[in-house]
C-alpha cells in the first residue's frame, strides 16, 4: 500500500514541475523556435519576480478584438502592469498592448518605432522568430532602464540555474518510475502472488508516466535530456532484474534439551 501511495505522489510531481516554470508564450497558431520561447520565458519570469510586470507574447491566427484583450487580462490576471506582444498570422502584423501603469514609461511613439525597425522588416522576410525576439528585447530594454535592471547577466543566471535543477529532478523521477515499473512487472510474473486489477492499473500508469516525463524533458529543457534519463532508467532496470529476490525462511525451532 505504501508503494502505491509513493507512486501516486511521484506522478503528481510532474505537473507541479511544469506549473513552477511559468509560460509567457501563448501559441494559438504561429509556432516559434524553442530557444526563442525559452528566452522569452526566462526574461519574463525575471521581470515578474522583480517588478511584478507581466510580459506575454501571444501568437494568433486572427486579429485580436478589444473584448479579447479584456479576456486575456482576466485569464492571465494581468492587473495594470503588463505588456502584450500580439503576433497575428492573418494580416502578418505584430501589435503591442501596454497596461495603464506602464503607458507613461513606454509611449505609443516608442512602440511604433520598435515595430517599424524590428517587427515589420523581419515579418516581410517571414522570420517570425527574429521579429518577435527583437521586438521583445527592445521593449524589455525600455522597461529595464526605468526599473534599473541590468540585462547583461540576467539570461545566464536564470537559464542555467533553473534548467540544472529541473534536469536533476526529472532524472530522479525517471529512475524512481522505472524502479516501480520493474517491481510491478515482477509482481505480475510471480505466479505465487495474488494480482489485483489495481496492480495492472498502476503498472500502466507508471509506464504512461514515463512517456509524459520524456515530453516534459523536451519541453522544459531539451530533447538531449531524454538520453541521460533513459540511460539512468535502463541501469535501474538491469540492477533490479539482476538482484535476486529475497525469500523469507521460517526459522525452525530446535528441540529443547
Amino acid at each position: 500500500m505504501k508503494k502505491r501511495i509513493i507512486l501516486v505522489i511521484i506522478i503528481l510531481l510532474a505537473p507541479i514541475l511544469v506549473l513552477a516554470n511559468d509560460n509567457y508564450v501563448i501559441e494559438e497558431s504561429i509556432k516559434i523556435k524553442k530557444d526563442v520561447k525559452n528566452y522569452i520565458n526566462n526574461y519574463s519570469n525575471f521581470l515578474k519576480e522583480n517588478t511584478n510586470i507581466s510580459f506575454y507574447v501571444i501568437l494568433r491566427n486572427k486579429k485580436v478584438e478589444d473584448y479579447e484583450i479584456n479576456n486575456y487580462k482576466y485569464e492571465l490576471n494581468l492587473g495594470r502592469k503588463y505588456i502584450l506582444i500580439i503576433g497575428v498570422r492573418e494580416n502578418e502584423t505584430i501589435n503591442v498592448k501596454v497596461g495603464e501603469d506602464l503607458s507613461k514609461r513606454i509611449t505609443e511613439q516608442e512602440i511604433e518605432e520598435i515595430l517599424d525597425t524590428e517587427a515589420i522588416p523581419n515579418i516581410q522576410k517571414n522570420d517570425w522568430d527574429k521579429a518577435l525576439k527583437n521586438t521583445y528585447i527592445k521593449l524589455f530594454q525600455k522597461i529595464g532602464k526605468t526599473y534599473n535592471i541590468d540585462t547583461k547577466n540576467m539570461e545566464i543566471e536564470e537559464t542555467k540555474g533553473n534548467q540544472i535543477l529541473i534536469s536533476i529532478l526529472l532524472i530522479i523521477i525517471g529512475i524512481i518510475l522505472s524502479g516501480y515499473a520493474c517491481s510491478y512487472f515482477k509482481l505480475l510474473y510471480n505466479k505465487r502472488k495474488k494480482k489485483t486489477i489495481i496492480d495492472y492499473i498502476l503498472l500502466f500508469i507508471s509506464l504512461g508516466s514515463n512517456v509524459y516525463l520524456y515530453y516534459m524533458a523536451n519541453e522544459l529543457v531539451s530533447s538531449i535530456l531524454i538520453v541521460p534519463i533513459v540511460l539512468a532508467q535502463l541501469t535501474t532496470i538491469l540492477l533490479s532484474f539482476n538482484t535476486p529476490m529475497q525469500r523469507k525462511t521460517k526459522r525452525k525451532r530446535g528441540k529443547p534439551y
